[in-house]
């Protein structure tokens, strides 16, 4: 299959440099420790029309395919890493599940204030005693008529300083692990819910703990109801297509900046990129980015909707572990000048790091595959073989 870029989508491409280098850039620079900066670069986002790029313009997005906002947040990503994790929350990413899975009532509700940049949205699996093992969580989410009474706690919650709504997996019934979990919208006013801490990660971003105690919304705020956990999976796998468009363009972002670090620096009375050695990881960085991003529009390109899951979980896997490599050369091509935050290459390494873990470590990831290979899933559970 040949892939090529189509003159719109260059359009588009060019479109996002210009804004990210005109608007988004000095807004970023200019932000210091100013704690509204989040709540700015959203709203500027918003209203340049940067944000619900794949969400149906009906709901006050832009209603591109998959593959061109998987373009856009690339290039965004090769400028500013706030502004295209914002992107891709709004749109391959969170928002996404609203449009997928909720009713008319919520993407009326919801979809237009978070196209605009009002707030964004967060989601919350993981726990304390649930991380890769997702299916173990515990949170609780007890439906009735009257409404829906969530206690439990989520843990690592990335986005949630700037988002107005949360989407929070609870078990909605004693059906065992899968079977049990369903998905329910949290309002961040909604009484009984708490952000209880926010723990600054590697990147300098903030994950939360989200607490729940005797929270109460009303039924209509069931996103997916028992059972819906494995239709839920197929917005992991755009999800997963949408980080690795992130760390993609953050890569080649610390790409950019190497290589014209070496095209300029000189030693030994000539310029760095005169040495074979220098020339060598060059080439291999160019080819790995070359790659994985092919992988990554392959994957977008050739879905009917929903991105196959075993090429998905193939894209994660090479794109991340590109996105590291390629981070990881540029900072050593650079010398000091790479370790120090001036140029903001070391940071670019710091924000891919995290991906090998968000959304599924990389090792399962290598796992599901390998089942999808041999025609079989292998549970992680410890009493998979007696079950």
């Amino acid at each position: 299959m040949t892939i090529r870029i189509t003159e719109q989508q260059r359009a588009l491409i060019d479109q996002v440099k210009r804004f990210a280098q005109r608007e988004v850039l000095p807004l970023e620079q200019s932000a210091g420790n100013d704690p509204d900066y989040g709540t700015r670069l959203l709203a500027l986002l918003g209203s340049a029309g940067m944000l619900g790029l794949n969400i149906p313009e009906q709901y006050n997005g832009i209603g591109l395919p998959h593959l061109d906002a998987a373009m856009c947040i690339e290039e965004m990503a090769r400028h500013s890493l706030d502004a295209a994790g914002f992107m891709s929350a709004a749109s391959l990413g969170q928002a996404y599940y609203i449009y997928a899975f909720g009713t008319e009532e919520h993407r009326k509700r919801y979809l237009p204030d978070i196209c605009a940049g009002k707030y964004t949205v967060a989601i919350g699996i993981t726990e304390p005693g649930a991380g890769t093992a997702s299916t173990a969580l515990t949170t609780r989410g007890a439906v009735s008529p009257e409404g829906i009474v969530i206690n439990g706690r989520k843990h690592y919650v990335s986005n949630a300083p700037n988002a107005g709504l949360f989407i929070v997996y609870c078990r909605v019934s004693e059906a065992p692990r899968a079977k049990g979990i369903g998905a329910i919208l949290v309002e961040r006013e909604t009484e009984g819910f708490s952000i209880d801490r926010l723990s600054e990660n590697m990147a300098g971003h903030y994950q939360a703990d989200l607490l729940f105690d005797d929270c109460k919304v009303p039924p209509g705020n069931l996103l997916a109801g028992e059972g819906g956990f494995a239709e839920l999976t197929n917005c992991y796998n755009l999800e997963r297509c949408g980080g690795t468009a992130l760390i993609l363009g953050t890569a080649i972002g610390a790409y950019d900046v190497a290589l014209e670090h070496v095209s300029n620096r000189e030693q030994f009375g000539r310029s760095l990129a005169s040495f074979q050695a220098v020339q060598m990881r060059l080439a291999n960085m160019a080819i790995q980015i070359q790659a994985a991003r092919l992988m990554l529009y392959h994957a977008l390109d050739a879905c009917d909707g929903w991105p196959d899951a075993q090429e998905s979980s193939m894209v994660k896997v090479f794109g991340n572990e590109t996105a590291k490599s390629v981070s990881d050369d540029a900072i050593q091509l650079m010398g000091g000048a790479g370790y120090l935050k001036d140029l903001g290459v070391e940071r670019r390494y710091r924000y891919v790091r995290g991906y090998s873990i968000a959304g599924g470590p990389l090792d399962i990831h290598r796992t599901m595959i390998a089942g999808g290979l041999v025609g079989r899933r292998f549970s992680q559970w410890a009493d998979a073989a007696v079950r």
